[in-house]
């Protein structure tokens, strides 16, 4: 191969690579005004759809009207009272704990009372279940709540009485932790979260 050879064709790959980047320059030019084009005749049309639309008047009877405000009311609350429930020093972020060997998890009511309280095996992390059993002699007559897993064969917790008992046991401790204020040792600060991120 010779090197005019070689010159022709370097020119022949220039001048094809010039005429396909002319061609896609023209082609964005092109495409660019029909999408801006394109876009203000959408939003016009959508302009023209929604004024027409909101500026057209209706009647509403007074009780639709005041179940309106009702509902509007309620949702806002409910939006301010979750942003207030999720701000950094709250102990509505506290809603699990390791007790008598399970671990407890709840919610709390609009009042800020923990409720729903639900034991989970601390190895598996499954749902316990409970069964209320009769004391062994020479405690007849005594019943006993025991609560135990069904995936790792492990029975977690024993207490004297029956479920009710137990749940406002835990909801006890869960208010005294509140009160005390060491509620926050068993919820991760955003200092510890942000480390473990890194």
């Amino acid at each position: 191969m010779s090197s005019s050879d070689s010159l022709v064709r370097s020119a022949v790959k220039a001048v094809a690579a010039a005429a396909a980047v002319g061609a896609a320059a023209w082609f964005w030019t092109e495409l660019s005004g029909w999408l801006v084009s394109a876009w203000q005749t959408a939003w016009r049309v959508a302009w023209r759809v929604a004024s027409g639309h909101f500026s057209q008047s209706i009647t509403l009877s007074m009780w639709q009207l005041y179940l309106l405000a009702i509902l509007s009311i309620a949702s806002v609350s409910s939006w301010l009272l979750r942003l207030i429930a999720t701000r950094q020093d709250n102990h509505r972020r506290f809603t699990q704990v390791n007790l008598l060997g399970a671990l407890w998890r709840w919610e709390y009511d609009m009042s800020g009372r923990p409720h729903g309280f639900r034991a989970y095996c601390p190895t598996c992390d499954m749902r316990l279940v409970y069964e209320h059993a009769w004391k062994p002699f020479p405690y007849d007559e005594q019943m006993e709540t025991r609560l135990h897993c069904e995936r790792c064969s492990t029975q977690w917790v024993r207490h004297d009485g029956k479920l009710d008992y137990l749940n406002e046991r835990v909801a006890r401790e869960i208010e005294r932790l509140v009160r005390n204020g060491h509620w926050r040792d068993h919820v991760p600060q955003p200092a510890q979260k942000a480390r473990k991120q890194d």
